[in-house]
């Protein structure tokens, strides 16, 4: 059984950052080349955790 909620857990926290990504990606103020992938991945996997700890 723990070993199913940890991959249900990694499951959402998948789904939770690749939505962030994909919208870092897409909108029109951070999809600049300006600033380097690295720099949307770091803000992708930071808002992802913020996401991630406030959901119940």
């Amino acid at each position: 059984l723990g070993d199913l909620m940890f991959m249900l857990q990694v499951q959402l926290f998948m789904f939770i950052f690749a939505r962030i990504t994909s919208f870092i990606v897409v909108v029109p103020g951070f999809s600049h080349k300006a600033l380097p992938n690295s720099a949307k991945i770091f803000l992708s996997l930071i808002l992802s955790l913020m996401v991630y700890e406030s959901i119940p």
